[in-house]
C-alpha cells in the first residue's frame, strides 16, 4: 500500500524529478520485477514510461529500465504485458535513434510474446 502511493506521488513529480531519477528508477524497477501486487506492477511500469518521456535526462536510466522490462515481459500475463508494451514504445519514442542497440533483444522477446500468445489463443 505505502509502495503504491510512492509510485503515485512519483508520478505527479514526474517533471520535477530530473534530479532524483537515481533514487526514482531503482525503485519502480524493483516494483515491477518483484512478484507483488498486480496494481503497483502496473503503476511502476506507466510511471516509467511517463518519465521517460517527461523527465530531459532520462536517456542513462534507459538501459537500467529497459532490459528489466524486455526480461519480465514473457513471464508476464494481460493487463501487465500490455502496459509493459506501452511503456517500451514510450521509451523507444523518447529516445529514437538512440534506440537502436536494444532494438535485436527487444524485437527478439516481443516476437516470441506474440507467437506464444498466438499459439495459446488456438488451443
Amino acid at each position: 500500500m505505502l509502495r503504491l502511493k510512492i509510485t503515485k506521488a512519483i508520478a505527479a513529480f514526474r517533471s520535477n524529478l530530473d534530479d532524483y531519477l537515481h533514487l526514482a528508477v531503482p525503485f519502480l524497477r524493483q516494483n515491477f520485477e518483484s512478484d507483488v501486487d498486480i496494481e503497483l506492477r502496473i503503476a511502476s511500469v506507466q510511471t516509467i514510461g511517463w518519465l521517460s518521456a517527461d523527465v530531459s535526462n532520462f536517456r542513462p536510466y534507459t538501459p537500467k529500465t529497459l532490459l528489466p522490462l524486455v526480461r519480465v515481459l514473457p513471464s508476464t500475463k494481460e493487463p501487465l504485458s500490455r502496459h509493459i508494451m506501452t511503456t517500451i514504445s514510450e521509451i523507444m519514442q523518447s529516445i529514437g535513434s538512440a534506440f537502436a542497440p536494444y532494438l535485436d533483444v527487444v524485437d527478439t522477446v516481443v516476437q516470441k510474446v506474440c507467437f506464444d500468445t498466438l499459439m495459446k489463443a488456438d488451443c
